[in-house]
C-alpha cells in the first residue's frame, strides 16, 4: 500500500464496516471519515481508568491479542471497559485484506463485551517491516483497588495457570511438528480462549478482593516482583503451587524456554484475606485458581522450592516468541 494515511475508501471498506457494536445512546459524534475526536456521554463513570497496549509482528501473530490485554489492565484495577482507540501503523507490504483480518479480530471482541470503538489512526509506514497495532481502552472504576489495601499475612491466589499466551504463539511455531503431533498442538493453540481475566477479576471484586495484577510480558516471576515493588511489600510463594500445564512444559523445554518468566496473559494474580473462599467461589464458575502464597512482613520477594529459595529480581525484558 501507499505510504501515509489510508485513502478514505480503504478506511470505509477496511476500518468503519468492520466495526460489529455501535452504542448510538451513548455516543454523540462517532469514529468516521474527517472526525478526528469522538464524543462520549461519561456523566456515570465516576472515576475513569486508561490503559494502553502495544503488539507488533507479523500478521498471522493474532491482534485480538492487543485488545485483550488493555481491557485485561482494567479489569485487574478493578474497572469495565466502555470504549477503545485504535492506532495501526503498517509496512507497505500490507494489503487492504491484511488491515481487515487485524481490524476483525479487534471489533468482535468490542462486540462480544460491547465496547465502543471511538476511534483511532491507520498509516503505512516505511519506518516499520511488521503491523504496529497500539490498543488504548478507556472504563470505569467500580472497585477501588490499590496496593495500599494489601496486608502482611494475606494469601496470593492465581488463576488459571502461567504461559497461556506463549503457549499459544509457540503452538503455531513449524518447528513444533518435528517433535509433537498435530492433535497435541492443537491443544496448545486452544489455549488462545483463556486470555480474558475478565471473569475471574468480576468474582474476585464480588469476593473483596483487596488488589490484583494481570500477569503478562514478564511472566509469573516478573509479574510478582512488580506487584511487590508497586506495593513495597515482600511475598513467599511456594513454586509447586503454580499451575502449569503440561503444553507449556514441553514446547518451552524444545524451545529451552522458562515457562515462568514468558507471556502469561490469562492468568491473574489476586491478594485477599480469604484465598481458600476465592479460589472455592472461582472454581464455582468453572475458573481454575490456586493459592500460591502469601504477603509476608519481610520486603524480600521469595519463591520456594522445597528447601531451596529464589529471591526474584526485576524483569530484564521479554522473551521474544
Amino acid at each position: 500500500m501507499k505510504i501515509g494515511k489510508l485513502s478514505e475508501s480503504t478506511l470505509k471498506r477496511a476500518i468503519l464496516k468492520t466495526i460489529k457494536y455501535r452504542d448510538r445512546k451513548r455516543t454523540k459524534i462517532a469514529c468516521n471519515v474527517g472526525i478526528d475526536a469522538s464524543r462520549m456521554d461519561v456523566s456515570d463513570w465516576g472515576e475513569m481508568l486508561v490503559s494502553t497496549e502495544t503488539l507488533a509482528g507479523p500478521i498471522d501473530k493474532m491482534y485480538n491479542r492487543a485488545i485483550i490485554r488493555a481491557c485485561n489492565n482494567m479489569y485487574a484495577a478493578g474497572g469495565i471497559v466502555e470504549a477503545v482507540s485504535f492506532a495501526f501503523t503498517l509496512p507497505e507490504y500490507v494489503k487492504e485484506k491484511h488491515i481487515r483480518q487485524i481490524m476483525d479480530a479487534l471489533s468482535d471482541y468490542c462486540k462480544e463485551h460491547s465496547i465502543i470503538i471511538s476511534g483511532g489512526h491507520t498509516e503505512v509506514s516505511k519506518y516499520v517491516t511488521e503491523p504496529v497495532v497500539t490498543v488504548t481502552a478507556f472504563g470505569r472504576a467500580v472497585k477501588d483497588l490499590s496496593y495500599k489495601n494489601i496486608e502482611p499475612g494475606m494469601d496470593i491466589v492465581m488463576s488459571k495457570a502461567i504461559g497461556l499466551e506463549a503457549t499459544v504463539l509457540l503452538a503455531e511455531k513449524e518447528e513444533l511438528k518435528e517433535r509433537f503431533s498435530p492433535s497435541y498442538i492443537e491443544r496448545g493453540k486452544k489455549y488462545i480462549d483463556y486470555l480474558d481475566i475478565r471473569s475471574e477479576a468480576a468474582v474476585a471484586i464480588k469476593h473483596g478482593v483487596a488488589a490484583m495484577h494481570d500477569v503478562s510480558e514478564s511472566g509469573i516471576f516478573g509479574a510478582l516482583w512488580e506487584m511487590g515493588e508497586a506495593g513495597n511489600f515482600g511475598l513467599s510463594v511456594n513454586l509447586k503451587d503454580i499451575n502449569v500445564y503440561q503444553e507449556t512444559i514441553e514446547f518451552c523445554e524444545y524451545f529451552g524456554l522458562n515457562p515462568y518468566m514468558i507471556s502469561s496473559a490469562g492468568c491473574l494474580l489476586m491478594v485477599t484475606n480469604d484465598g481458600e473462599g476465592l479460589v472455592a467461589s472461582l472454581e464455582e464458575e468453572g475458573i481454575p485458581a490456586f493459592v500460591i502464597g502469601k504477603i509476608t512482613y519481610v520486603k524480600d520477594k521469595v519463591v520456594v522450592n522445597e528447601d531451596e529459595n529464589r529471591y526474584l529480581e526485576p524483569p530484564r525484558g521479554s522473551v521474544s516468541l
